[in-house]
């Protein structure tokens, strides 16, 4: 973790943004392509940046749940920043941006959530081999 929040400081401190983050003290072991896995939170964390207005708060919870048939490490990020119901289905889509969101107007390249979804998806097929 603090290999993947160290290069967000500065920017949290320039936005005025914080960062909480959720770790309960009892999270088990995580076993799994560490890139993959990196890759994953920089990019919701970047997302999570581009999207929360100053002084706004970021969350970024990991949490085990074994209630599940499998067990599962689950990651979320949450900041203040309103996707309407009608953007939800597309915000996973290659090049989609939400319209007049960036508040930074740091552009990218529409990728990030997709990239996210991709190797959650890549991870899960693995674990299961």
């Amino acid at each position: 973790m603090p290999s993947v929040i160290e290069p967000f400081k500065i920017r949290l401190q320039e936005h005025q943004q914080t960062l909480q983050i959720n770790l309960p003290s009892n999270l088990l072991s995580l076993f799994s392509d560490g890139i993959s896995l990196k890759r994953i939170l920089v990019e919701l964390l970047n997302n999570a940046c581009k999207y929360t207005p100053v002084g706004d708060k970021i969350v970024l919870t990991i949490r085990h749940n074994s209630s599940e048939a499998a067990a599962k490490t689950i990651i979320t990020t949450s900041n203040s920043a309103d996707i309407s119901v009608t953007e939800l289905p597309q915000i996973f889509e290659k090049f989609y941006r939400l319209p007049n969101a960036d508040i930074w107007n740091q552009g990218g390249s529409r990728l990030g959530l997709s990239i996210v979804q991709k190797l959650a998806e890549q991870l899960q097929v693995n674990n299961k081999c």
